[in-house]
């Protein structure tokens, strides 16, 4: 069942990647559609009837995926509780993801659109 999930979630990430080819560029790189979320597919992408009635009532129009950005402050960030629920999870270590799948980065930074 593993193996034909996996074969099911890569066969998109397959078939996209076929469609536009990207150089070793940042120009290349950073033209690429930064709308790559769940939340932007079916908002944007799908246009699912709830993401978009959501975006609809609680964004003004033209609002776009990039304009989150802003609203993250980390303003509820506690870095005790954090490292207390992990050690009592049992997490022997802790890998912090650096930069988003979709190029936001967690701290400011040129090579992002945060």
């Amino acid at each position: 069942m593993l193996p034909l999930l996996a074969a099911l979630l890569l066969v998109p990430a397959q078939l996209g990647a076929a469609r536009v080819t990207y150089e070793p560029t940042w120009e290349s790189l950073d033209a690429r559609p930064i709308l790559t979320g769940l939340m932007g597919w079916y908002w944007q992408g799908q246009k699912s009837e709830p993401y978009v009635k959501f975006m609809s009532n609680n964004y003004p129009p033209g609002f776009r995926y990039e304009d989150f950005g802003p609203q993250f402050t980390a303003e509820f960030y506690d870095p005790l509780q954090w490292a207390n629920i992990l050690k009592e999870s049992g997490a022997k270590y802790v890998v912090l993801t650096s930069k988003h799948h979709e190029g936001y980065t967690l701290w400011g930074s040129k090579f992002s659109w945060n």
